[in-house]
Order: C-alpha cells, then structure tokens, then sequence
C-alpha cells in the first residue's frame, strides 16, 4: 500500500514529466497544423493568431516590444504613461509627470465574436485579466473601487498595483504577509506626502465591493481575555445568586421551625398550625436546593469545560486536543489541528 499521503505526489516537480512529452500523434498532428488553415490553428501548438481587436496605441507607447500582432494574440504588454481608459484619462488628460507604467492585460474584449473590428483603449471594467504598475495613479478610481467610511481613503495620485481577473490566487510556500507602513513617506517622498496625513494605513476585505457593513476586526487575544473576564463575571453573579438562595432556604427552614411563646399558661405554640402553609414550605426549599445544584453545575462548567474548551490553547504537543462532536475539524498535513480554541494558530492581524 502507497505510503504516499492523499493529495500529494512522489514525482520529482523538476522532473520532465514523461506524460506530457510529444509522442507520435502530437507530431503527426503538429506537421497538419501549418497554422493558415482555420480548421488546425492552434493544434498542438502551432501557430494562432486569433481574432485580436486593434489597440489604440499612443505615440509614446510600447506595445509588446513591438512585436506583430499576429504573434502576441490577445495578450498585451503596454509601456507608457499612465492611462485607465482613452488618451484623455490618467496621466495624459493633463500630461503629469513621473507617471510611467505597465500594463499587463489577457483578453481584451472577451465578450466579443470579432473583436478584429473595434479599436479598443484600456478597459479595466471588461478586460479579461490585468497586472497594472502605475508610478502615479488614482488606482481605486480606475477599479471603481468602494471607499470604506473612516477608513482607507481613495488612492490619488500614488504609486500602485492593481490586480484583477476572474479569479485571482495569491500562494506562498511559507506564508503571505500584508504588511502597511514601512515607510513613513510615499515614494514621491515630498513633504505633503507624509503616509499619516494620507488616513488609516490598515487593510480592509471588502466582499462584493460593498461598502455598507464594513466593520472593524477582532483582536483574538483581546477577545480571549474579554471573554475569560467574562466568565469572570458570570460566575460572580452565580456566586452571588447562590448565596441569596441559601439565605431564602435557610429562612424558611427557620420559618418552618419557629414557635410561638403565649402569656398564657401551657406549652408554646406549634411551629406551623397550617399543614398547607408547611408543605408549601419544604416544597420551596426543595425547588431551591434543586436551583442551587443546578447553578453549581454551571459554575463548574464555565471553570472546567468551557473556558478550556474555546479560550485555551491546546493541550499536549499543541496540535491537537479533541475532535469536534460533528467529525468537522479541518485537516491539515499532520491531520486534526487546534481542537476548539478560538485562535487561529496560523493567522494574525493587528
């Protein structure tokens, strides 16, 4: 039985994978495809050029080292200034300075059949996929980006990075850091440009680019001590409602038992003459010693159970304390981690 875990692979990543080497039928297929006729373009490899729209290309402007459209297809790599859309947006509306950039652009005009026919600018909106590297941009102007009340202004005439596609990945093999603020100035570095006059430097998710519920994070270990505070406080008051129960059982018992002393000659009177009012009584204790107990086992439940279970790390060699009762605990490559401590132990934020 392969020792091999699921999900992974014994193959050597930088071995040539034989599988995918060209055997005889890709060759075959290869020498039909001669790239001219329609019915073969881009078989196996060969040549297509595809139906690529006719970019609005500046003076100033390199587009893929000049290289033939035919050649390049429908992926773009423009040099030039900074532009969002026509020759009058971004830089070139007013002919700003220190405003170079790249564009990095798959897919113009995905939704067209023949997008031979139109002669297209930038459209950050439509366009299919795109890396944008702007000097001096206003970059969530460009992506139509929603503003955050009291948090991360638009961005105006900065350097930025913009990255938008379908589906954007961002992997690392030991870890990804959204760092802010390592400067205290911005790369134009004069003295308007201090990064603090420029608001919040922290990082905002938005989903869906809606800005109406954006709310602050939670500091984990601000919450665990929240927490443990109050439980705290929850067991203070149970304290304290357990003891005015005492107090109430311990009168009635007393109550229960008091006799009256007469002026009269002959023995006092007994402690209760109604039989009723008397059960009534020892009914009442009864159903207090009941609540009594019963607060007790959620003392000990919030002490022993709960506040280990969700605000204490994990037991042991920290990796794993218990399951969850649902069989739901995420797996990793040493299996089951964390137990239910409410700490993510891989992610953090400030």
């Amino acid at each position: 039985m392969s020792k091999t875990p699921v999900g992974t692979t014994e193959q050597d990543p930088n071995a040539y994978v034989t599988e995918n080497a060209e055997g005889a039928e890709e060759k075959a297929i290869g020498r039909r495809a001669d790239g001219k006729s329609p019915e073969t373009q881009g078989t196996a490899g060969s040549f297509y050029a595809g139906d690529v729209p006719i970019f609005d290309q500046t003076d100033e402007e390199m587009v893929n080292f000049n290289c033939s459209p035919e050649w390049h297809g429908n992926s773009w790599i423009v040099y030039g200034r900074d532009r969002s859309a026509s020759r009058l947006t971004g830089a070139l509306k007013n002919a700003r300075s220190k405003s170079s950039m790249i564009d990095l652009v798959v897919g113009r005009m995905p939704w067209e059949d023949e997008p031979s026919k139109s002669i297209v600018s930038p459209n950050f909106k439509g366009d299919a996929a795109r890396i944008y590297i702007s000097q001096n941009a206003n970059i969530d102007k460009y992506f139509e980006l929603e503003i955050v009340k009291a948090g991360i202004p638009n961005s105006k005439h900065m350097s930025a990075i913009g990255i938008k596609a379908d589906a954007v990945r961002i992997i690392g093999r030991t870890g990804i850091k959204l760092t802010t603020r390592t400067e205290r100035k911005t790369s134009t570095m004069g003295d308007g440009d201090k990064i603090s006059e420029q608001g919040s430097a922290g990082i905002e998710l938005i989903a869906l680019n809606d800005n109406s519920n954006v709310q602050p994070m939670v500091l984990g270990t601000n919450l665990v001590d929240c927490l443990k505070d109050l439980k705290q406080l929850i067991v203070r008051t149970q304290s304290q409602v357990v003891k005015n129960i005492q107090t109430n059982i311990n009168f009635k018992r007393a109550y229960n038992k008091h006799a009256h002393l007469t002026a009269a000659p002959g023995p006092p009177s007994p402690p209760i003459a109604n039989p009723v009012s008397a059960a009534v009584a020892v009914a009442c204790i009864g159903q207090e010693e009941r609540q009594k107990g019963e607060i007790k086992r959620i003392q000990k439940r919030m002490s022993n159970g709960w506040e280990k279970k969700w605000l204490s790390p994990p037991d042991g060699d920290g990796r794993i304390r218990q399951w969850r009762a649902d069989s739901e605990l995420s797996t990793g490559p040493a299996g089951p981690t964390w137990g239910d401590y409410i700490l993510s132990p891989h992610n953090k934020n400030n």
